[in-house]
């Protein structure tokens, strides 16, 4: 599936594919956190990344790590789609190509922001963490 949205590429990685030396920064952020196994590192080139676990996803943006168990995802939307609604798209505010903040909100309600590239990217990541809270509703 990931090679529809041409995954892996620059941006998106296979976390095991990466050199240890190349892991060492994402791992010494994750260390405190029960993630399981990280599958995809997304990387913004602003800075801001993005890892989906076999338990988790985390992000950091700034100096800010934000993190979310999958099994607690209850819904994902863009944060443009939420902010401006259908309009935003109809009326030329936005695009959907220009997308890259993720709103995620667990079972209590709680948002967390997740950022990725663009495009491809954001798209993979927005149907990797749907399909989870798709799970999730149905159990």
């Amino acid at each position: 599936k990931g090679s529809k949205y041409n995954l892996p590429n620059t941006s998106v990685h296979l976390f095991e594919r990466l050199s240890e030396e190349d892991q060492a920064p994402y791992l010494n952020l994750l260390k405190n956190l029960k993630t399981g196994k990280i599958l995809w590192l997304f990387i913004n080139p602003h800075g801001p990344w993005t890892i989906v676990s076999t338990r988790m996803v985390a992000g950091f943006k700034g100096n800010q790590l934000e993190h979310m168990n999958l099994n607690s995802i209850s819904n994902v939307i863009s944060q443009n789609l939420k902010q401006f609604g259908l309009k935003g798209f109809s009326n030329g505010q936005m695009t959907k190509m220009q997308e890259h903040k993720l709103s995620v909100t667990d079972l209590k309600g709680s948002e967390k922001i997740f950022i990725t590239n663009e495009g491809n990217d954001f798209f993979a990541l927005w149907n990797i963490l749907k399909m989870i809270a798709a799970f999730n509703q149905s159990e």
